[in-house]
């Protein structure tokens, strides 16, 4: 899934450190405006695609009052809460269910 995003306008691939190796629980990405509004849909939700934060959490009142910079600008914050969506990776993902992942990201991403 990683080499069909890579190839994808639409999205951009969280890079890790060069020897980590992730174990990840989801596959985040950051997602183009479009690719977003796309993942928000019932038929991505179908396939495991999950938009990420609803709002910023330096947005959310209790975690803004507990916050000592909560006048900053949390620019990484609202990036993630624009752009941020998963995809599922768990052990019972079928080839099927891979080829369906991929078509969804090339069409998210307009091609």
């Amino acid at each position: 899934m990683l080499s069909a995003l890579r190839w994808q306008p639409g999205f951009e691939t969280i890079s890790t450190p060069p020897r980590a190796q992730p174990g990840y629980l989801r596959l985040p990405v950051l997602a183009s405006p479009a690719a977003r509004r796309s993942a928000m849909e019932p038929a991505a939700r179908r396939l495991g695609v999950m938009p990420g934060y609803p709002q910023p959490l330096c947005d959310l009142e209790p975690f803004r009052q507990r916050c000592l910079n909560r006048d900053a600008a949390f620019p990484g914050s609202r990036v993630l809460a624009a752009r941020l969506c998963t995809l599922p990776t768990h052990g019972r993902l079928r080839l099927r269910d891979l080829e369906r992942l991929e078509r969804w990201i090339r069409i998210a991403s307009g091609r």
